[in-house]
This record gives structure tokens, sequence and C-alpha cells, in this order.
């Protein structure tokens, strides 16, 4: 009699045996966001990180951990944003022959680290306080919708200012539409909430585990207007808290 371990059985084993690598550099890359992170939701996080390179066939460790490094960035669902489909078109792509995606996409990403992160993330810093002071005066003002909510966002970057197309639009407006639905946020403030979640924490926002904290508070509101205006404002806590850790 032959023992037969499933797919299931297998993948467990495969990361029980690989967690404290994975674990350790996590620790190494961010100790304090992990940490507090806590254990279920940073395993959460790894597993999705395993099984969207397993889809990809990117399977060494180093390849795996710079897509996890990659997911602390923009988002563990990063490649269901337009914004980023020009790093995860090359890690998706199909390699016969010597496969140098991670490489590619590393150059990638660098080039977006300069232009909107900065290699300190001095960018990121400045651009998220200016949103901040700008969401705060919004809610105030109770003028948040999805076009305030778009020039924000772009009047966020300062001198670095840019602008979206439609199509870019469109895009970002269709996932803060699947997060508002995932959250429960209705109205125009729900989706222009969604809107700026989904632009500093990645598209998938909803469901991402490297930001429990957005599912719990929205879970913990059953009117949909509270719901909004709960979790405007402890977002805009988190945010500026994340603000403060950069140095801004």
């Amino acid at each position: 009699m032959s023992l037969v371990l499933t797919e299931n059985v297998i993948q467990d084993i495969r990361f029980e045996t690989l967690f404290e690598t994975y674990h350790s550099m996590l620790l190494r890359h961010d100790a304090t966001r992990f940490r507090g992170l806590g254990p279920d939701h940073t395993e959460r996080f790894m597993r999705h990180a395993i099984t969207y390179c397993d889809a990809h066939k990117i399977h060494t460790i180093n390849d795996i951990g710079y897509v996890m490094f990659l997911m602390t960035y923009l988002g563990s669902y990063f490649y269901m944003d337009l914004r980023y489909q020009h790093i995860s078109d090359i890690l998706q792509e199909q390699t016969p022959g010597y496969d140098n995606r991670i490489t590619r996409a590393r150059e990638r990403f660098l080039t977006f680290v300069d232009m909107f992160l900065g290699r300190k993330m001095e960018f990121y810093g400045e651009d998220l306080s200016r949103f901040t002071d700008e969401l705060e005066t919004a809610i105030d003002n109770d003028t948040l919708g999805e076009d305030e909510m778009v020039s924000l966002l772009l009047r966020s970057h300062g001198e670095r200012a840019y602008k979206i197309d439609a199509k870019t639009r469109t895009n970002m407006v269709q996932s803060a539409n699947a997060v508002a639905t995932g959250l429960g946020l209705q109205g125009q403030q729900g989706l222009a909430l969604a809107l700026g979640l989904g632009y500093w924490l990645g598209f998938g926002v909803h469901q991402d585990p490297l930001y429990p904290w957005i599912r719990e508070k929205s879970d913990e509101q059953d009117d949909p207007d509270k719901r909004v205006k709960v979790l405007t404002e402890y977002a805009l806590k988190r945010l500026k808290r994340q603000v403060a850790m950069l140095g801004g």
C-alpha cells in the first residue's frame, strides 16, 4: 500500500519547511511592519505571494522573496493594477529558456521608485503628507466625491504632479468600485474613500493581508453611512501615522 499525498498537503509541507526562511526575509526587510502585522496575517501574505509565484513558475527562494518585497511596496494584488502592468507583465511572461524576469522586473521597479517613491521613500512620504492634509480639509468641508478625490490624488505629488489618461482613470475607478463593494462602502463618498485607499495602498486593499485593519474597521459598522465615516477617519489616522514613521 502506497501513500499518495494530495497537492494541498504537498504545498503545506513545502510552506512549513520554508516558513522560517521567508519570515526571516520579511523581518529583515521591515521588522516593525511584520511584527505588528502578527503571525496569522503574515502567513496569509506569504501564502498569497507563493501562490502567485507558483502560478507563474517563479520557484527559487530568492525570486519568491523578491516578489514578496514588491508586494510590500505595491500591494499584494499589484498584478491586477494597471499602474504596475509594466512590472507584472514581465513576471507573468513564459520563459522557456534563461529566466531573467526578476532582474528585469527589478529594473522596472527601480525606475518607478525614482519617479514616485524615492530611494528612501522620501517622495512617498511628502506626497502622502500632502494628501492627508488635504483629505482632512475635504472631510471637514464634506466635499469628497470621485472627481474631488482624483484631483486631490494628483495634487498630492506637488511639483511632480502629473495627469492620468482616460484609460487609467477608468481602470482606477473600476478597481475602486471593487474595493467599495468588497468593503460595503456606498455612495460617492464611499467610492472616493475606496479610490484613495486603492491609490496609496493598492487596489486589492479590501482583501490584502498586509492591511487587515481596513476590513476589521469596516466590519465594525452595520450602517453604510457610518461605515464610510468611521473608516475614512480611521484611515486618515493610519496614513498620518505612516507619514510620521517616514519622517514627514
